[in-house]
C-alpha cells in the first residue's frame, strides 16, 4: 500500500502467497527488528525471536516484567501448553475452573495419567485429584516401591530434622500422625528402624 498513515505489506496478491522478509540479502544473515522500542527480534542467524531480548538466547526468549500470559478461550477444558519430543507429545498443562493440570504421555504420544493436579482451592494431587492439602495415589506393584521417600543429610548446627509434622488447634482432637497398614500378609503400621520413639 501506498498509504502513509496505515501502509500495509503484502507479499503478493496470489491465494495462499508468501511474505518472506530477510534481514539482508548477503550470506552472512542478521537481525530484524520491530516496533520503535527495538526490543522485538527476529535473529535470522539461529532463527531465535527475542521478545524485551535483542540476543535472544533460545527459540523464543522473552525478557519483561510482565511475563508470559496464555489465553485460550471457547473451551471447557484448556490445554495451552503442550511438551513435544520429536513431535510426539509428552506431555501437557491444563487448566480448568482455576485448577491447573499436568499431564504424563508416552513415548506414542498416548495419555498415561494426571501427574500433578493443583486444584481451584489448594489442594495439591499426585497422580489423582486431590481431596485434602496434599494428596497421592500411588498404585505402583514394583518391589519396595515407595510412595513418600525422604532422604535428609549433612551435619547442621542445632536439631537436624527428617520431616517434621504439627498438629494443633482448638478442636475436641488432634492427631499428629496417623498409620495404617492391612491387606498382606505382614502388616506394620510403623517401624522404627534406628533411634528413640
Amino acid at each position: 500500500s501506498t498509504s502513509v498513515t496505515t501502509p500495509i505489506l503484502l507479499g503478493n496478491t496470489t491465494s495462499g502467497g508468501t511474505l518472506t522478509l530477510k534481514s539482508t540479502s548477503h550470506a552472512t544473515k542478521g537481525k530484524i527488528f520491530f516496533g520503535a522500542a527495538g526490543t522485538t527480534v527476529y535473529d535470522e542467524v539461529n532463527d531465535y525471536i527475542g521478545i524485551g531480548a535483542t540476543s535472544p538466547l533460545s527459540a523464543l526468549h522473552i525478557d519483561n516484567v510482565t511475563g508470559l500470559m496464555l489465553d485460550v478461550a471457547g473451551q471447557p477444558y484448556s490445554a495451552p501448553v503442550r511438551f513435544l519430543e520429536n513431535h510426539v507429545t509428552r506431555g501437557r498443562i491444563l487448566t480448568s475452573g482455576g485448577a491447573i493440570t499436568f499431564e504424563n504421555y508416552n513415548a506414542l504420544g498416548t495419555y498415561l495419567r494426571n501427574a500433578m493436579v493443583i486444584a481451584n482451592n489448594g489442594n495439591v494431587g499426585i497422580s489423582t485429584s486431590p481431596a485434602y492439602k496434599f494428596h497421592i495415589a500411588d498404585t505402583s506393584t514394583a518391589v519396595d516401591s515407595r510412595s513418600i521417600y525422604v532422604a535428609k543429610s549433612g551435619a547442621v548446627s542445632g536439631v537436624n530434622y527428617g520431616s517434621y509434622i504439627q498438629t494443633s488447634g482448638g478442636g475436641t482432637t488432634n492427631v499428629g500422625g496417623f498409620f495404617s497398614a492391612y491387606g498382606a500378609t505382614n502388616n506394620y503400621g510403623l517401624i522404627v528402624n534406628q533411634g528413640y520413639t
